[in-house]
């Protein structure tokens, strides 16, 4: 197994869905934003907390933009900020000799979680097509832990939890009191069972922008939010997503990178 792991994630706290993974490849670690919604409450210090114990690296990229901030940039389509995030991404990964990614599955749940699957996508394509051997995996933030479509189970990585690793993975959890209302969902929805497996899922198609027929969920979300009055505006996919999927699908095919 690769010793040269990254894990690129949209918010703190998503590093508890891999929490053995975590111990097991140490990563160096890159997330997005400092999960601090619209409280402006930062819960990074959690994350670097979980990762640092967990034996793994952090980069220069944690926590980069506030939630509020990336909301901004995908709502304006700021290319040029998104840019060069992604070129700072693509050089580190680069630098550090990255073989293995692995981060936030495309589900249609959250745009932040979606724009850092295209953006590891688009990284991976680039440091492909520079010659460099590199696997790339998601895992689901929002469906059921463990979850594989049956085309992908004898590709993907799997790990089964000891009842101590598990009793870890609820007691870290249990102490990032930030997520606390979104675990208990979580085991209120699944039940603690199928946390006892990890599952890291290899993609197939890097193209991929949109996976779900009906309309995403943060659209849905988004619509009842402006409905109340507390967005001005919502992220869709058709309008904003989308577009700043090809942008870096587009760009990484065109980038040369040595």
């Amino acid at each position: 197994m690769s010793k040269k792991a990254a894990l690129i994630i949209g918010h703190p706290g998503h590093e508890l869905r891999i929490f053995r993974f975590l111990e097991h490849f140490q990563p160096r670690v890159y997330v997005l934003t400092d999960g601090s919604g619209y409280n402006l409450q930062s819960r990074l210090d959690k994350t670097a907390k979980i990762i640092a114990e967990a034996g793994c690296d952090p980069s220069e990229i944690m926590g980069r933009f506030t939630d509020k901030t990336l909301y901004d940039l995908i709502l304006r389509n700021d290319e040029q900020s998104l840019i060069a995030l992604f070129n700072e991404l693509v050089e580190d990964l680069a630098h550090h000799e990255i073989d293995m990614v692995m981060g936030d599955a495309l589900e249609g749940f959250n745009p932040t979680h979606d724009l850092c699957r295209y953006l590891i996508n688009s990284a991976v394509i680039v440091l492909s097509n520079a010659g460099r051997q590199i696997t790339n995996y998601d895992f689901l933030l929002d469906g059921p832990p463990g979850y594989c479509p049956e085309e992908l189970r004898d590709k993907a990585i799997w790990m089964d939890l000891e009842d101590d690793d598990l009793k870890r993975k609820i007691e870290a959890a249990e102490n990032y009191p930030e997520i606390a209302k979104d675990v208990s969902i979580a085991i209120e929805k699944f039940g603690h069972e199928p946390f006892k497996r990890e599952c890291l899922r290899p993609i197939l198609n890097k193209q991929t922008l949109r996976n779900w027929d009906i309309e995403p969920m943060y659209e849905m979300y988004g619509r009842q939010r402006v409905a109340s009055g507390k967005y001005k505006e919502m992220i869709t996919f058709a309008e904003h997503m989308e577009p700043l999927g090809r942008m870096l699908l587009s760009y990484a095919q065109s980038k040369s990178w040595q």
